[in-house]
């Protein structure tokens, strides 16, 4: 299928830490079935990762170069992370798996020691692996001079309480630690003077971007956080887990209530596009909330490659199954029903 045929979507990519190998599935599969091509992505934190190794990947190669280069980054995240405080303390806590990392005494340890120590006590020299992770895949002056996909990436503005998005010129492997700072690990990132932390907290992700980007009025949520929950948390497990959801949810949620006006409005001839400048946007989501829903926050700090893999796996399949059942859709109407999320 030549490139002219295939579909454009704009992507907007959520943070969630390790969960974030899920995104790495639904991208790889969206580069395996071939249909699809991308203009624009939005990401924040494990998304802005995402992005940011996507794009240099069809930049250095296509969607083959793309698959591979995903693949090396979360290895590499294993890697790097398999010695690190999140790491499972011992073969048990390997059997076991991700569903009881509670138990782990490496997590139960770094927990206690976040609510009376800073990243600025534990880790004075602001060390973070994730950079050289990043550095050793991405030559970022390469991929700032590209507009082949355009990137934005959300960080938070610690001092100014809000949204940074950093696009263009401003693409730098800085600028991605940012975007995943989360205060409790890491030391703020400094760039040009001033402070960031994880982008999650302002927008997870940033949709306004994409509204703007004419090649497509097509917006593709990956989603990672679990919107909806069955039944109301009553341990304190699984009350940090679901005030964890609706924080990083909240961003997102708002942006679509916003746009959802905006297209009721057009549709219903309150709004003209050529004179206002706002349209109707096509709006899409790909996740797994059953998937998603049984695994724990600290999960999201599990570096285990069969943990990894499975996310990813799960996300190929949520991308194969929307794509059997939205694919015509795409470029014609949305399909995220955003009524149930707004009402």
């Amino acid at each position: 299928m030549n490139q002219g045929s295939k579909k454009i979507v704009n992507l907007a990519l959520q943070g969630g830490g390790a969960h974030g190998a899920f995104t790495w599935g639904v991208l790889e599969q969206l580069l395996l079935d071939g249909r699809v091509s991308f203009k624009t992505i939005s990401g924040t934190s494990a998304g802005s990762m995402n992005g940011v190794v996507f794009a240099y990947g069809m930049l250095k190669g296509g969607a083959d170069k793309a698959i591979q280069m995903l693949e090396q980054f979360w290895r590499k995240v294993s890697d790097s992370g398999r010695f690190g405080a999140f790491a499972a303390s011992n073969t048990m806590d390997q059997f076991l798996g991700p569903m009881k990392m509670m138990a782990s005494g490496a997590y139960a340890g770094f927990d206690m020691m976040s609510k009376y120590f800073s990243p600025y006590q534990l880790n004075p020299l602001g060390l973070n692996p994730l950079k050289d992770v990043l550095l050793s895949l991405i030559d970022f002056d390469e991929l700032r001079k590209s507009n082949a996909i355009n990137l934005h990436i959300s960080a938070t503005d610690v001092l100014k309480s809000k949204l940074k998005i950093f696009t263009g010129a401003e693409i730098t492997v800085d600028a991605v630690l940012a975007s995943a700072c989360l205060p409790q690990l890491f030391q703020a990132v400094v760039i040009d003077g001033d402070y960031y932390w994880d982008g999650g907290f302002m927008g997870n992700p940033s949709l306004f971007p994409l509204t703007k980007c004419d090649a497509t009025k097509d917006i593709m949520i990956v989603q990672i956080d679990p919107i909806f929950r069955d039944a109301v948390p009553r341990t304190p497990e699984t009350i940090a887990d679901r005030l964890n959801e609706i924080s990083f949810n909240s961003p997102l949620l708002v942006e679509l209530r916003g746009l959802y006006l905006v297209n009721t409005l057009v549709k219903d001839g309150h709004l003209n596009e050529q004179q206002c400048g706002l349209r109707q946007l096509h709006l899409h989501m790909v996740g797994d909330e059953k998937a998603m829903s049984g695994l724990p926050l600290e999960s999201k700090f599990n570096p285990e490659w069969n943990f990894l893999q499975s996310l990813r796996e799960a996300g190929k399949a949520a991308t194969k199954k929307w794509l059997r059942a939205h694919f015509d859709d795409l470029g014609v109407k949305s399909t995220l029903d955003v009524d149930r999320l707004v009402a």
